[in-house]
């Protein structure tokens, strides 16, 4: 068996199992936040591994070198966040806490590596690179020449105890955020679009408002309304309307940097649009100790204006370049 092989299955079993996981601890809660989050956490990375870089080399010997990295980086992954989902309670002991014994140490730096390594292969070096100037900050608070911002100085062993062993580093209340809250949402919203909500949403936002004048813009503002209240996710709002709407856009006579910033917006706007809305959301519910219903009422009001604002000036642009719908032939049934 190839190694592309056993690593796609390696996710779907990973993937399958952090599910049921999920649907088991939201239904139940049987587990303490440790190691609810120490498991979320060793799935969820070990997929980033395992998923990331999509685009693998062309030569066969350094695509499988790529596959066996993902692999052996995602068992890492594991052995550190497990080590934590079976020994918490030893390792929040005080005196522990405050002499960590050297597998503490080992595998704490290690997973401090792993999450800014996974943070690279998903988002990019910008997160990391703030991740390492905080940590660098920390252990070498006591050489920086200004006064203001001199410190004593975080030890190695206590930022790794900090880090791994306490729920204020790597498992702190974000992290728990996204174990009871938003991966329930995000899985709630993927399975939605995987049974065609986003075909839909956008049939019907097309049906509405595809004739009017600017149509493909206003059809992109209210697609991505729809289509944000299920996936909060701006990314995948762009890639599930984008594809469609930015083409009708350019057919109409609106130019290709304008339709790509109206799909942008629109899609950005998801993120503040109920009932799934970004993980922000979630992390304001949970830093208030207001339930995430009550975040959901508050964002009512400004989700409508900030569409309302951005459908106002897309048809001031559409009437000021005399811009048409589209054909009616070309408009599904509907609601118009």
């Amino acid at each position: 068996m190839s190694l592309q092989k056993i690593t796609d299955k390696l996710i779907t079993l990973i993937a399958v199992g952090m599910c049921v996981f999920q649907l088991y601890t939201a239904f139940y809660m049987p587990f303490p936040g440790m190691q609810q989050r120490s498991i979320h956490l060793a799935c969820g990375l070990a997929l980033a591994f395992l998923v990331y870089p999509k685009k693998r080399p062309e030569n066969p010997s350094l695509r499988n070198v790529s596959y066996l990295f993902g692999i052996a980086l995602a068992v890492l992954t594991f052995i550190t966040c497990l080590n934590v989902t079976f020994n918490w309670l030893e390792m929040n002991e005080p005196m522990r806490l405050i002499q960590p014994t050297q597998s503490d140490k080992v595998l704490g730096f290690l997973l401090i590596l792993l999450v800014l390594l996974g943070t690279v292969r998903v988002v990019g070096w910008a997160m990391p690179i703030i991740g390492l100037v905080f940590l660098g900050y920390a252990y070498f608070g006591s050489k920086i020449p200004f006064a203001l911002l001199r410190h004593a100085g975080v030890k190695l062993s206590k930022l790794i105890s900090m880090g791994y062993m306490t729920t204020e580093g790597i498992f702190s209340s974000v992290l728990g955020v996204s174990t009871t809250q938003v991966f329930i949402f995000l899985m709630f919203g993927q399975l939605l679009e995987s049974l065609g909500g986003s075909d839909f949403f956008l049939d019907w936002a097309n049906s509405g408002f595809g004739k009017f004048r600017g149509g493909p813009a206003k059809v992109a503002i209210f697609g991505s309304a729809l289509f944000g209240s299920i996936s909060g996710s701006a990314v995948a709002n762009v890639v599930g309307t984008g594809t469609i709407t930015i083409p009708l856009m350019k057919r109409v006579g609106y130019k290709g940097d304008f339709a790509g910033a109206v799909e942008s917006v629109a899609s950005t706007g998801g993120l503040i649009m109920p009932p799934v809305m970004g993980a922000a959301a979630f992390i304001m519910a949970d830093t208030l100790g207001v339930s995430y219903w009550e975040v959901c009422k508050a964002a009512v009001i400004p989700a409508v204006m900030y569409y309302l604002a951005l459908y106002t000036s897309v048809d001031l642009k559409a009437k000021q370049s005399n811009l048409k719908g589209l054909p009616a032939a070309e408009v599904p049934d509907g609601m118009a």
